[in-house]
């Protein structure tokens, strides 16, 4: 698509939005589910190409199938001596190169385009860079697979789990904004490369480790890596990372929840706070007051339940449950409420933010 003229873009028609929309797909398929492989010529030879502009020699290309498999190469190399991974040089290759190259397509994007229109990407963006891949290297990072994380501290990130400028550039390259030719085949050759399966990297000074894409990818309706049915993040090397809700479990853990092979007591000893936090929500509180014949407390004139289990399953705590109908759909939920609560009625106060006086004035709960 050409851009005609000097006028600048205020608002997309429906062929750019089209554009826009099959970007969209493209991109959260290949970072989600394409387990792509980055193992090719093109790639050593744009790696080199990369080395070059930033004053380095040709490094050896390192290519791991898994995040776990990325993240394990530094202790692997240390043992091993088999690589330098003493000079990280990631901030290099950014201020020589894609820095500048950010800054020109910002440059020609902004020659063309109407600044609510590019606030408008720059939103979908931050959308894509939230949604997509940062939680996965957060929660895979917060779980121990941060091998590399010491060594990299304040280096800049490179690769599809985090350029999602990439994805905007992408789009204002299709409807025509790029229309510098040397801009244009830089950028052309960087995605390019990004492209072709490069989930994540880190640069040093004579090697490059790089991260394949994820075959798969399984998230919530809040956009937490989550499934009860089969590995929620799944890489090329048959590594498989397992969450329920955003948490991170072990496989045989994660089986025994989501078979619901555990005793409620057992359940309960689990040390991980979230972990043992999803597991009771994926078993149900009303679940735990059958099978541990929780002892009624208190119930209320409204209807109110509230129940306690006093048998020190969590470090000599005892437990309270409150159990409550929703007066519009007549459904029965479960909530903890603290400890030290006596009566049903204060427990629904507590939940919704009232005092038990505000609570008792209301005539009908929402």
């Amino acid at each position: 698509m050409k851009l005609f003229g000097e006028k600048k873009i205020v608002e997309l028609d429906s062929e750019q939005r089209k554009i826009l929309k099959d970007v969209k797909k493209e991109w959260l398929e290949l970072v989600t589910i394409s387990g792509k492989n980055p193992t090719n010529s093109e790639t050593d030879n744009d790696i080199d190409w990369l080395y070059n502009i930033a004053g380095f020699e040709k490094p050896k290309v390192v290519i791991a199938a898994s995040f776990a498999e990325y993240q394990k190469i530094p202790s692997f190399a240390s043992s091993t001596k088999s690589l330098n991974l003493s000079y990280p040089i990631n901030h290099n290759i950014h201020k020589k190169f894609r820095g500048k190259l950010i800054r020109n397509t910002t440059k020609l994007i902004e020659k063309h385009v109407d600044n609510d229109v590019i606030f408008e990407l720059i939103k979908l963006e931050q959308i894509f860079t939230n949604k997509i891949a940062q939680d996965v290297l957060e929660t895979l990072n917060s779980n121990g697979q941060n091998y590399l994380n010491g060594i990299m501290t304040r280096q800049p990130n490179f690769g599809l789990s985090t350029e999602f400028w990439m994805m905007t550039g992408s789009f204002f390259e299709k409807i025509g904004c790029l229309d510098d030719s040397l801009i244009k085949e830089d950028f052309t050759r960087y995605s390019g490369m990004m492209m072709r399966g490069i989930w994540h990297a880190s640069f040093f000074k004579n090697v490059a480790i790089l991260c394949s894409t994820p075959k798969k990818t399984k998230k919530d309706d809040q956009g937490r890596l989550h499934s009860v049915s089969e590995a929620a993040l799944q890489w090329r090397d048959n590594q498989n990372d397992y969450f329920i809700h955003g948490v991170m479990f072990e496989k045989y853990l994660w089986e025994k929840v989501t078979k619901r092979e555990l005793k409620i007591k057992d359940m309960l000893q689990i040390q991980n706070i979230e972990q043992r936090h999803v597991a009771i929500q994926l078993y149900g509180c009303d679940t735990m007051i059958d099978e541990l014949d929780a002892e009624l407390v208190d119930k209320s004139r409204r209807g109110n339940e509230l129940y306690m289990l006093n048998n020190n399953l969590i470090n000599g705590r005892s437990i309270k449950i409150l159990k409550y109908k929703c007066p519009s759909t007549n459904r029965i939920y479960f909530s903890f409420v603290p400890d030290d609560m006596r009566f049903a009625d204060h427990a629904m106060a507590w939940k919704f933010h009232l005092t038990p006086e505000e609570y008792k004035s209301l005539e009908i709960e929402t």
